[in-house]
C-alpha cells in the first residue's frame, strides 16, 4: 500500500480538501464473480462517510449523502449504529434475542458471524466446512463452517437465513457482519 493526501476532492457535490488516502493495486480490488470480473475503482472509507448522514438503497443501487454536521451533541440513544475502532457497528439480534454488535458492511462482504459470536447466541456451528470459496480485500480467501436456520434482525427488521457462514473469531468483528445478503433485502437510512 501507498499513502497520500489528495488536495481537492469533489464528491456528490461537495467540495473536501487534503483528503488522506490508501492507494492499492488495480488487481487487489478486482473480485471474481458469477458474471465474470467486477473491478471496484475506489473505495470510501470510513473517514469520509462519517461526515455525512447515509440514505442507502441497495436494491436500487444509489447511495444519497448529506452533509451533516456532528460538532454538537452526541448521537442520539435510539440509535442503534455506531462507530468503535474507526469501523460502523450495528446493535443487532440473533434469533430474536440480543444485542450482539456487528460489523456493518455494505462492501462485498457476506453476512456472517464470528466464531465467538455463535458461542454468545448458543448456536451450534457446523464442524464441517461450509462448500463456497469467498474472496475479500486484496483477493483474501478463507475456509468458514456454518450454522443453520438463523434470523439475524436489526431494529424491527429481520431476514431468516437457511446457511450463514460462521467466521473464526479474531477480535476485529465482534459478533459478525451485517454484510451484503442482510442489505439486500432494505433501503436503510
Amino acid at each position: 500500500l501507498t499513502f497520500g493526501v489528495i488536495d481537492r476532492l469533489e464528491f456528490v457535490g461537495f467540495v473536501i480538501e487534503h483528503v488522506p488516502v490508501m492507494l492499492m493495486p488495480d488487481d487487489a480490488l478486482l473480485f471474481e464473480t458469477s458474471r465474470g470480473e467486477f473491478p471496484v475503482p475506489m473505495v470510501i472509507g470510513l473517514h469520509l462517510i462519517k461526515q455525512f448522514r447515509v440514505d442507502l438503497d441497495y436494491a436500487a443501487r444509489r447511495i444519497a449523502l448529506t452533509r451533516a454536521d456532528f460538532r454538537g451533541a452526541g448521537r442520539d440513544p435510539e440509535q442503534n449504529l455506531f462507530v468503535a475502532r474507526g469501523r460502523l457497528f450495528a446493535r443487532a439480534s440473533i434469533n430474536r434475542y440480543g444485542w450482539y454488535e456487528m460489523l456493518f458492511d455494505t462492501g462485498s462482504e457476506p453476512t456472517m458471524l464470528t466464531s465467538g459470536g455463535v458461542v454468545r447466541a448458543k448456536l451450534a456451528a457446523s464442524g464441517k466446512f461450509y462448500p463456497k470459496t469467498l474472496y475479500g480485500l486484496g483477493k483474501s480467501q478463507a475456509a468458514w463452517a456454518r450454522v443453520d436456520s438463523v434470523t439475524i434482525g436489526l431494529s424491527e427488521y429481520a431476514v431468516r437465513f437457511q446457511n450463514l457462514v460462521v467466521k473464526e473469531d479474531d477480535g476485529a468483528l465482534e459478533d459478525g457482519i451485517l454484510g451484503n445478503s442482510f442489505l439486500q433485502n432494505f433501503r436503510v437510512s
